[in-house]
């Protein structure tokens, strides 16, 4: 499910999120990930933190300051709110599935 989600990820946040580099992008870009993969795929931290390439206190980090961002970066939320379409929600896969 990671490997659907992530190229969705990349294209709406214009990054990619396994680089190592901290360009606000990419960061913004591992934190709405993070916070996906939380709230519809039920996926450990540990896990994500493994799929990253991350220590585990990062993801938490991560998902603690995405509300934040979400609350108060009407960019990020545009963003985020693009990358929570119904046909993700519904499906549990990315728009470029067709399942």
């Amino acid at each position: 499910m990671k490997e659907l989600i992530e190229p969705e990820v990349n294209r709406i946040f214009e990054c990619d999120i396994q680089l190592k580099s901290r360009l606000r992008v990419n960061v913004f870009g591992r934190m709405a990930f993070c916070n996906y993969l939380k709230d519809n795929v039920f996926i450990t931290i540990t896990d994500m933190a493994r799929y990253l390439k991350m220590n585990h206190a990062t993801v938490i980090y991560y998902l603690k300051e995405h509300k934040q961002l979400y609350k108060y970066d009407a960019d990020y939320r545009k963003r985020y709110d693009r990358l929570k379409t119904p046909t993700v929600e519904k499906t549990g896969f990315c728009n470029l599935c067709t399942y």
